[in-house]
C-alpha cells in the first residue's frame, strides 16, 4: 500500500506554474546538475518510517517536491502538480552479504558516485532518497538525498532537509543556519564609477565564459582527460575531514579568510597531485569553474522566510577562476566544500579509472597539512 500526496488539479491550465530562467536553463537536455546529499547514521532507518516523514512533513514544505514539468499552450515550461507516490522515491539498494565494514563502506560509496552521474526519470517530481543499511567507517547506516538542480540551490534544499531534522541534544529544536550577510561595505559602494567598473567586468566575464564555453579548451593533463561525454563517464567520490579551529587558525596567522586558506587547499592538491603523477610540463594554464551561492548578499533566510518573500529557487552563479598551470573547464574533477560540528568537509568527485582516488585524497590532506605547518609553525 502506497502513501498518495493529493494534489488539487481541476483545472491543467491552473495547475501551471510559470519556472524561473534559472530553474528553465537547468531543465534542459544539455544541462543536468544533481544535488547529492548524504547523511551517515548512528541508528539503522527503516524505509516505512522514512516514508511517513516524506509524505507528513516534507512534501507540504513546497509544491515544486509534488510536480514535473511541461511546456504550456504558449511554450512557457511550467510546474505542473501531480500525484506524488511517495514509495516511488525510496530507492533501498541491496549488497553482497558478509562483508566487512570496510568493504561496505567502499560499496556504499561506489554506490554513491553511481547514482550521481544517474538522471533523475522525467515523468515524476524530480527527487530520490536512497537508503543504505549497511555500516560504514562512519555509521550503521545512510541515507542519500538526491535532487535535481531544477528543484533550488543548495542552500534551499538543505533548508528542506534540516527542517524535517530535530538536534540530537534538544529533540523540540530544529536544526538552525547561520543568518549571514555581507554589508555594503564589503560589497562596494553605489557610486558612478563604481557602477561603471562593475558594467566592464560584467562583460568581460560574459565574454570569457562564453568563449571558454564555446571553443577555448583545456589542454590534456592529470587531472583532465579531455574525452567527449566525459560527464556521462563513471564518478568516484572521496572525502577529507578538516578541524575548522586548525583551518582558522592559519587563516589568523597569514591574515586572509577561511576561503583563502580553502582555496589554497585546493590549488595545492593539485600541483601536488600533478607532480606525483609526473605530469610537471610547462606552458599550460589551468581554470576552476567556481558556482557559488548568491544569497549571503541580502542574507541568508530560513525555508520560512524564503517561502514567505518567494525567493525559494536557485540564486548562484558562476566565475571562472584562473590557476597558473590549463585554459577553461575541468570536468573530469568536481570540489564539494561544506562545514559541519566544527569540521570542514572537501569532497572531490572524479573521473574513474582516470584519477587516482586514493592518492587524490592524501594529496588533499598533505597540502592542507604543509599549509598549516608553513603558517603556524615557520612564521612563528
Amino acid at each position: 500500500m502506497g502513501f498518495i500526496s493529493q494534489a488539487s488539479q481541476t483545472d491543467d491550465e491552473e495547475s501551471l506554474i510559470p519556472m524561473s530562467p534559472s530553474s528553465q536553463s537547468l531543465n534542459s537536455s544539455h544541462v543536468s546538475l544533481y544535488i547529492v546529499f548524504v547523511a551517515e547514521l548512528e541508528t539503522k532507518l527503516d524505509e516505512l518510517e522514512i516514508t511517513e516523514v516524506i509524505r507528513t512533513m516534507f512534501l507540504p514544505l513546497n509544491e515544486r517536491f509534488s510536480a514535473i514539468t511541461e511546456v504550456n499552450k504558449k511554450g512557457i515550461h511550467c510546474w505542473k502538480k501531480v500525484d506524488v507516490r511517495v514509495e516511488d522515491h525510496i530507492v533501498v539498494p541491496v549488497f553482497a552479504e558478509g562483508l566487512s565494514t570496510t568493504e561496505y563502506d567502499k560499496a556504499s560509496k561506489e554506490y554513491i558516485a553511481n547514482i550521481a552521474g544517474e538522471a533523475l526519470p522525467l515523468n515524476k517530481p524530480y527527487w530520490e532518497i536512497h537508503v543504505l543499511k549497511y555500516p560504514t567507517l562512519n555509521g550503521l547506516g545512510s541515507l542519500a538525498f538526491k535532487f535535481s538542480h531544477v528543484l533550488g540551490d543548495g542552500y534551499s534544499i538543505l533548508s528542506v532537509i534540516y527542517k524535517v531534522c530535530r538536534r540530537a541534544d534538544d529533540p523540540s529544536l530544529p536544526f538552525t543556519i547561520p543568518n549571514i550577510s555581507l554589508s555594503m561595505n564589503r560589497l562596494g559602494k553605489n557610486s558612478f564609477w563604481g557602477y561603471i567598473s562593475k558594467c566592464i567586468n560584467t562583460v568581460s566575464d560574459l565574454t570569457l565564459a562564453m568563449m571558454k564555453g564555446s571553443f577555448l579548451e583545456d589542454s590534456k593533463s592529470a587531472i583532465r582527460s579531455g574525452m567527449l561525454g566525459v560527464e556521462f563517464e563513471p564518478l568516484a567520490i572521496s572525502s577529507v575531514f578538516i578541524p575548522m579551529d586548525r583551518l582558522k587558525e592559519v587563516k589568523t596567522k597569514l591574515g586572509g579568510t577561511v576561503n583563502d586558506v580553502v582555496s589554497g587547499v585546493i590549488y595545492y592538491t593539485l600541483h601536488l597531485y600533478r607532480v606525483k603523477t609526473g605530469d610537471i610540463s610547462g606552458g599550460k594554464d589551468m581554470n576552476l569553474l567556481v558556482m557559488f551561492n548568491m544569497r549571503i548578499a541580502n542574507g541568508y533566510k530560513n525555508i520560512d522566510e524564503m517561502l514567505k518573500a518567494d525567493i525559494w529557487g536557485n540564486h548562484v552563479a558562476l566565475l571562472h577562476v584562473p590557476i597558473p598551470c590549463l585554459r577553461g573547464d575541468q570536468k573530469s574533477l568536481v570540489f564539494t566544500i561544506g562545514s559541519y560540528k566544527g569540521q570542514l568537509n572537501i569532497t572531490a568527485t572524479t573521473e574513474k579509472n582516470f584519477i587516482d582516488t586514493q592518492l587524490f585524497k592524501s594529496c588533499m590532506m598533505e597540502a592542507f597539512n604543509n599549509i598549516y605547518d608553513a603558517a603556524c609553525f615557520r612564521r612563528a
